[in-house]
């Protein structure tokens, strides 16, 4: 009926508020994990890893990176590849920086420059871009390749009306 502390607080439970704790005394949720790591790509991270029974060499990775100061999902077999993650692979929507997504794969961003970038850092630098930034011209949607766009579709301001602009 008392809270339980096991081995200086590797498991701890608060009996009073139900709340458990892994690696704290002072859970602040219904189950707080709390530890340094960082996401080295070695399949070693991770403050929480959900394994297979019959092959725990699968697993899924789930941290923040105190380092980098970044959250991570990582799915892998151990020894051999990173696997695919499915999200809302049975229906539903996938948000970015918004609650409740109408599409498939919906990002809002409220900020002033790129809302979208899709980057191939291993291929010079190649890009698909959606871009909204008040400083270059208004909307666009561009392809960058080699340090500079290779198309690029704009709203440009006129006086009396809108002018769609294609460019490459």
């Amino acid at each position: 009926s008392g809270d339980g502390n096991f081995d200086s607080n590797t498991l701890f439970v608060d009996a009073s508020e139900n709340k458990i704790g892994i690696g704290t005394a002072s859970p602040t949720q219904k189950l707080t994990i709390e530890g340094n790591t960082t996401n080295a790509g070695d399949g070693t991270e991770g403050q929480l890893v959900v394994r297979g029974s019959t092959d725990s060499n699968l697993k899924m990775m789930i941290g923040m990176d105190t380092s980098g100061e970044y959250g991570f999902i990582s799915p892998m077999k151990q020894g051999t590849a990173w696997k695919n993650l499915a999200l809302a692979s049975n229906g539903g929507n996938v948000g970015v920086g918004l609650n409740s997504p109408s599409f498939k794969f919906d990002v809002q961003d409220n900020s002033t420059t790129w809302a979208t970038r899709v980057l191939n850092s291993n291929a010079g630098g190649q890009a698909l871009l959606v871009r909204t930034d008040a400083t270059n011209d208004a909307n666009a949607l561009g392809v960058y390749a080699n340090g500079a766009y290779r198309f690029i579709v704009r709203e440009s301001d006129s006086t009396a009306y809108n002018i769609l602009a294609v460019e490459h």
